[in-house]
């Protein structure tokens, strides 16, 4: 009797022990996201400069880098499910949405000299399944 009590007790440790690995490594995947939205979402919530949206340009070209996320052959970011993220940039020019990738090419420094002191305002925001942000658009404010 005592031996089915001890492994009732064993097979119930292990079972809550196996819970809490699960449960410590969901909240830190959480915790981890949260403060990975954190450092773009800081830049969505007031008008932002040019010279502010510069940052965030590079920010999200590096983390796409990082991650290793594809090129298509016009050399813009393959969106993946995870860890892609796309900075689109409404101009006054012509009003259509460009890419980051397109003021990657024209050369960073270019938006910035040309824009640097005008303001943005974020007008849109995507996430992935997994609650990464993947999708930021902008638009200039008159």
């Amino acid at each position: 009797m005592k031996k089915i009590i001890v492994c009732i007790c064993s097979i119930l440790v292990i079972i809550l022990a196996i819970f809490f690995g699960w449960f410590v490594d969901v909240s830190k995947e959480r915790r981890l996201t949260k403060n990975y939205n954190l450092e773009y979402e800081t830049y969505t919530k007031d008008n932002i400069t040019g010279v502010e949206l510069t940052s965030l340009l590079n920010k999200a070209i590096n983390n796409n880098e990082q991650y290793s996320i594809p090129r298509d052959d016009k050399n813009f970011y393959i969106a993946d499910k995870e860890y892609s993220i796309t900075i689109l940039v409404k101009l006054v020019d012509d009003g259509k949405f460009y890419k980051m990738e397109a003021f990657e090419k024209a050369g960073i420094t270019k938006f910035n000299s040309l824009y640097g002191m005008e303001y943005f305002k974020c007008i849109d925001k995507k996430y992935h399944e997994n609650g990464r942000i993947s999708e930021i658009s902008f638009e200039i404010v008159n």
